[in-house]
């Protein structure tokens, strides 16, 4: 079970393609430590519990983020928790990169690229680029958790210099880069072939650091080789409503990130509870994909099952925008090729990877890229 607790909707930053809606909403420590209890009721015995600190810029909020976790192992020390947050970096500092490391508290911070890159969108509150402070963060974090994430935004505008991002990360010690597009952004078809062209380029970067054996996690590349080895359908990962719940600074309940403060996404709320009504609705909702997607070779591996990534494009979380469709389309394309690949050289580290680390049967990888 898994819970975001939506700590404020203010930011230090004023990103051209953030979608949160910037205003003056904290939450307090009750409702914190209220979510926590919801969340363990809502658990199984034996299952391990997810918490996640959002915003906004959760930072902003660090001592209700450290006693927050301090009070869910003194409250529930039998349970086993994950915590984590991703933040822009500007109020990382010494303490919080201990206290991640002391009580495994993962922290992904957000970075676009080299300063040219990050400084197009990401500004701050005096429109000033924030490249060079993200940058120093970004390398205490990496001191104290060397396997910590970045993330990357891609926007049309800078899509053209992706692939040069991704080796800037990579260079700057980041092994585990995830990347996503602007679901909202305008993007054009000629702004989609220049971006099938950088992950090309990315692809090339990929195979070239895994036949060195040097480690390198990309996403989308490797969740989508790991669901091509594996079979694993996609609808299998969607837990709209059931596994996952989101809680505004109120204590309101959504059932995702995109959702939240939407009237018609309500589910409840803490000191009530969850309306099983409602939920059920929304996670039916959920599952009518497009009518369109039916019959798609690509149905089970696509993201079409993602509510978040559907509303952030069309507007309905049940309906798959064109822009997802062809992007799922090159993703998977680009990442089956490099499988392929791998696996005729019978690369330990990609093997190791997807058997080991992801999944435990390692025939399916026999059976599927052979």
């Amino acid at each position: 079970m898994n819970i975001t607790l939506h700590l404020t909707n203010s930011c230090n930053l004023k990103c051209s393609y953030c979608f949160v809606d910037k205003c003056e909403r904290f939450m307090d420590r009750m409702t914190a430590f209220k979510a926590v209890d919801f969340v363990v009721r809502r658990s199984l015995e034996k299952e391990n519990i997810g918490i996640s600190f959002y915003g906004g810029e959760p930072l902003l909020m660090k001592n209700l983020i450290y006693d927050t976790v301090l009070y869910s192992k003194a409250r529930y020390p039998d349970r086993r928790f994950s915590f984590s947050l991703t933040t822009n970096g500007l109020l990382l500092d010494e303490q919080m990169c201990l206290f991640a490391k002391n009580f495994g508290l993962l922290i992904a911070i957000s970075i676009d690229g080299d300063k040219n890159v990050h400084d197009m969108c990401r500004v701050d509150l005096n429109s000033q680029g924030s490249h060079e402070r993200v940058v120093n963060a970004a390398k205490m974090l990496l001191k104290y958790k060397p396997n910590a994430v970045c993330m990357a935004t891609v926007n049309p505008e800078t899509a053209p210099y992706l692939s040069d991002s991704v080796k800037y990360l990579y260079d700057l010690g980041f092994t585990y880069v995830v990347c996503t597009i602007n679901h909202f952004a305008p993007w054009t078809d000629e702004d989609l072939r220049v971006l099938k062209e950088e992950y090309g380029r990315i692809a090339d970067l990929y195979y070239e650091k895994t036949i060195k054996e040097d480690k390198f996690y990309f996403a989308p590349f490797d969740i989508k080789i790991s669901n091509y080895i594996f079979n694993k359908s996609s609808k299998e990962t969607c837990s709209l409503g059931e596994r996952h719940i989101s809680v505004t600074p109120e204590g309101d309940l959504y059932p995702c990130l995109q959702l939240v403060d939407r009237d018609e996404y309500h589910l409840g709320h803490l000191d009530t509870g969850i309306s099983d009504e409602k939920r059920k609705k929304v996670h039916e909702l959920s599952k009518s994909i497009a009518s369109d997607c039916e019959g798609c070779a690509l149905y089970d591996r696509c993201r079409n099952y993602c509510s978040c990534a559907n509303i952030s494009a069309s507007g309905y979380i049940d309906k798959v925008s064109p822009l997802q469709c062809e992007h799922e389309r090159m993703i998977i394309e680009i990442s089956d090729t490099i499988a392929r690949k791998l696996y005729k050289k019978k690369n330990a580290l990609f093997i190791h990877k997807h058997s080991n680390e992801m999944y435990p049967i390692i025939s399916a990888i026999e059976d599927k890229l052979k």
